[in-house]
């Protein structure tokens, strides 16, 4: 009997799930969203702007701690960036396809992870 009732509830949460992301996908069908960790190494100038457009130094997922780091060209809603420390984060990405073939990119922070001195 436990076994069936653990079933059900189970899915109970699999359809309530199903029926979330068909109604978000119902608003919007073409927008994708993920939820990715990333390590914030950094702030620079963005190449090619006057100077006065910052972009951040990250690795993400699998990248974070290895050598390699990429440069993300837009903020991160909510974040806040303090010189002299290296940032854990998890952000959301919306990511919204263009009739022109090329895709926007939303980043918004949803938890920092920690907040590590650079010595």
């Amino acid at each position: 009997m436990k076994i069936l009732f653990a079933l059900l509830a189970c899915f109970s949460l699999a359809l309530t799930s199903a029926t979330v992301k068909d109604t978000v996908s119902a608003i919007n069908p073409a927008m994708k969203q993920e939820i990715i960790n990333m390590r914030i190494l950094s702030q620079v100038d963005c190449d090619g702007t006057d100077g006065n457009t910052k972009c951040y130094m990250v690795q993400k997922g699998a990248s974070i701690g290895k050598d390699f780091s990429e440069m993300l060209p837009q903020p991160i809603e909510g974040f806040r960036y303090e010189e002299g420390y290296t940032y854990d984060v998890t952000v959301k990405i919306d990511v919204t396809p263009a009739s022109d073939g090329t895709s926007t990119f939303k980043y918004t922070l949803v938890n920092v992870l920690s907040k590590v001195k650079i010595d």
